[in-house]
């Protein structure tokens, strides 16, 4: 579970100013997942406009991530406790990565026919990447996962579908 304290910190602010800003945890946790997410969105929509390929598509997501990946992960733990339109925007975001992904895997197709259904090629790197996120201590004990593991996940993901 996210708390407060983690979040003051991670922000440079004291715990008790938090407060004094957002009335409850939920506005608390609702402001710190928008601004996450929307932060991790702006950053990769500029790069996935310009990715030449899936695999750049999928190193572009995992950048994002990788730049608040202990909030991230937190973000993938808690979700279902997440108010509906904070729920809501994790899932919009989410597609639009799923729309870049799935334009790139269209693209290639054929150069590379899928072992899977488009849109299912999605669900299964959505599904590796925060499998990696929850049990960063067993792939990357003490360090980041996403940027030990980046290579090895897109490489594997692409070996899955194609």
């Amino acid at each position: 579970m996210v708390r407060t304290q983690d979040i003051a910190m991670e922000a440079g602010v004291s715990h008790g100013s938090v407060f004094a800003h957002f009335k409850t945890r939920e506005a608390l946790i609702a402001a710190v997942v928008e601004e996450t997410v929307v932060s991790a969105a702006n950053a990769v929509r500029h790069e996935l406009k310009v990715a030449d390929s899936t695999e750049d598509v999928l190193h572009a997501h995992l950048g994002a991530l990788a730049e608040h990946e202990g909030l991230h992960a937190n973000i993938v733990a808690e979700r279902r406790t997440f108010p509906p339109d904070v729920q809501a925007r994790l899932t919009e975001v989410n597609s639009g990565v799923a729309s870049y992904l799935l334009a790139s895997i269209e693209r290639e197709a054929g150069e590379a026919p899928l072992k899977v259904e488009p849109p299912f090629a999605f669900n299964i790197w959505l599904a590796l990447v925060h499998y990696y996120l929850l049990n960063r201590d067993l792939f990357a004990p003490n360090r980041s996962v996403l940027a030990e593991r980046s290579g090895e996940l897109v490489r594997n993901y692409l070996a899955m579908i194609r």
